[in-house]
C-alpha cells in the first residue's frame, strides 16, 4: 500500500455529519483521513458509514487533545493535518503543506475564516490574522499541520481538557519556523451566532490570556465547555452482553431495567453524567440508552481487568477531562436515592479525600474521590466481605481524609431482587415492573 503523503486527523463530538462534509475537503490523492469520535458519538457514525467511505473510523475518550494522539497514532503519513470536524480545507491546501517543506518549516497552519457574512466576521479575521503575525499563535480551528517526526519528538498533544493547540504551538515554534499559510480554512459560524459574536469572542480572548497567566486549565474547560466540577459515573455492561449470573438470570431486559433505574439517579443531580460501559463495540447501544436526557452522559469505554484496573482507569479518564470530583457507582443500584450521591459530593466539597458508601455485603456501592490513588485498587481481593474495611484501613494510612455515607444495598442475588420487589422505594420503577410481571 502506497504512503500517503499527508494523513488528516479529525476529531468528533456531536458533529458527525459536519466530520463528513470535513473529510470531503480534504479527500485526495496522497491522504488518508481518519476521523476520531467520541463513544458517544458511536450510534451517528454507526448510521454515517455508508456515507463516508473515505473516513477511517476510530473511538476515544472525549477530548479532543486525546482524540487527535489517538487518531495521529493510526496513521501512516509523513505530515500530519489536524483539522476540526466544523472547518473545511481550501481547494489547493495540500499546496500550503508543500511549500511549508520546501521551506523548512516542520509545522504550519492555513489563514482563518469564518463561514458567514458582514462585517462582524470579516473584523474577527483580521484580528486573528494579527494575532498569528504577531504572536504567531495560530488556534486548532484555522488547521494545523505537522510533519510526523517533530509530532512524535513532541510526545503529540498533552491530554489536557483545553488549550491542547495553544499548547502544542507553543512547544512546537520552540523546534521549528510555523509556515503561515495564505489560503484559509473555513470554520462554521454556528458558535458565535449561538452565544454572540462579542461575547463569543471576549470569552475566547479572556480563556486564552488566563491560560497564559497560569489559570488550571480544568477550571477554564468548564467555564468553555459547561462543565459541571463533579462528575458521577457508573460502571456497567452493556445490557445485551451477558452478566449477572448470581441473579440466576441473564435476561437483557432485567439488567437494562437495572441500568437505567441506576442512570436515574445519576443523570437527575447537579453534576455531569458518566457512563463507563464494556464491552467497547456496545457504544452505540449505550449511546441511545438515555435519548430523552437533558444532558447525555459522557461515555466512556473499560479497559480490560480486574474490577480494580477498570475502576481507577475510570478516576484516570474522568479526572483527565477536566473534573475535581468524581463519584463511582456501579450499575445494581436501581433503587438508590440521590440523597446519596449528594450526600457523597458534599463530603468531598467539604474536604475528605476519598468517601464511601458501605454496601450490606462487605463491599462498597460508592466510591468518591478528588484524585487518583492506587493503592485503593491493587491487591484488592473482589467480592471479599472485608472489601469496604480494607479500603478504608488502606486509606487511613496513607493519610487519606475519609469519610463514610450511609450504607445502601446493591442487587447481586435473587434475594436482592426480592427486596427491590417489596420495598417501598421512590426508584427502580422499571426493575419493579419487570419483577411484577414476570
Amino acid at each position: 500500500m502506497t504512503q500517503p503523503f499527508v494523513s488528516v486527523v479529525i476529531p468528533v463530538w456531536r458533529d458527525v455529519e459536519g466530520a463528513v462534509r470535513a473529510a470531503v475537503s480534504a479527500a485526495g490523492p496522497e491522504v488518508e483521513i481518519i476521523a476520531v469520535a467520541a463513544w458517544e458519538d458511536a450510534d451517528g457514525v454507526e448510521m454515517s458509514r455508508a456515507a463516508s467511505q473515505q473516513i477511517r473510523w476510530l473511538f476515544a475518550r472525549r477530548g479532543r487533545g486525546n482524540q487527535m494522539n489517538v487518531g495521529a497514532a493510526a496513521t501512516r503519513g509523513e505530515w500530519l493535518l489536524f483539522l476540526h470536524a466544523d472547518s473545511r480545507l481550501p481547494a489547493h491546501w495540500m499546496h500550503e503543506i508543500r511549500s511549508a517543506a520546501a521551506h523548512g518549516c516542520a509545522a504550519g497552519t492555513f489563514r482563518f475564516g469564518i463561514a458567514a457574512n458582514g462585517w462582524r466576521p470579516r473584523a474577527w479575521e483580521w484580528l486573528v490574522r494579527l494575532r498569528v503575525a504577531l504572536l504567531t499563535l495560530p488556534y486548532g480551528d484555522q488547521g494545523l499541520f505537522v510533519r510526523r517526526d517533530l509530532f512524535n519528538a513532541l510526545s503529540g498533544y498533552r491530554d489536557i481538557p483545553l488549550m491542547e493547540d495553544v499548547d502544542f504551538v507553543g512547544r512546537a515554534r520552540e523546534r521549528t519556523r510555523i509556515w503561515k499559510g495564505r489560503t484559509a480554512v473555513v470554520t462554521s459560524a454556528r458558535r458565535w451566532e449561538r452565544d454572540g459574536w462579542f461575547r463569543r469572542s471576549a470569552t475566547n480572548l479572556t480563556l486564552v490570556s488566563r491560560y497564559r497567566f497560569g489559570a488550571d486549565v480544568r477550571r477554564l474547560a468548564r467555564i468553555y465547555m459547561g462543565h459541571s466540577e463533579t462528575a458521577v459515573a457508573v460502571l456497567a455492561r452493556a445490557p445485551s452482553a451477558p452478566g449477572k449470573t448470581r441473579l440466576g438470570t441473564s435476561s437483557p431486559e432485567l439488567r437494562r431495567a437495572l441500568l437505567l433505574d441506576t442512570l436515574d439517579a445519576a443523570l437527575e443531580g447537579p453534576w455531569d453524567a458518566a457512563l463507563i460501559f464494556t464491552p467497547a463495540e456496545s457504544a452505540a447501544e449505550c449511546a441511545s440508552l438515555t435519548p430523552d436526557a437533558r444532558r447525555p452522559p459522557l461515555l466512556v469505554p473499560q479497559v480490560c481487568g480486574d474490577l480494580g484496573l477498570r475502576m481507577s482507569a475510570a478516576f484516570r479518564d474522568l479526572f483527565a477531562a477536566g473534573y475535581l470530583r468524581v463519584i463511582l457507582i456501579g450499575s445494581d443500584l436501581p433503587t438508590l436515592p440521590s440523597d446519596r450521591l449528594r450526600d457523597a459530593e458534599h463530603a468531598l466539597r467539604e474536604g475528605a479525600d476519598l468517601v464511601l458508601g458501605p454496601a450490606d455485603d462487605g463491599g462498597y456501592y460508592l466510591m468518591g474521590l478528588t484524585r487518583s490513588h492506587d493503592l485503593l485498587f491493587s491487591g484488592i481481593s473482589w467480592g471479599a466481605p472485608d472489601v469496604f474495611l480494607t479500603t478504608k484501613t488502606r486509606a487511613e494510612a496513607a493519610g487519606l481524609r475519609v469519610k463514610t455515607i450511609p450504607p445502601w444495598y446493591d442487587v447481586d442475588s435473587p434475594a436482592d431482587l426480592q427486596r427491590v420487589a417489596t420495598t417501598a422505594a421512590l426508584r427502580g420503577a422499571r426493575t419493579k415492573r419487570l419483577l411484577d410481571n414476570s
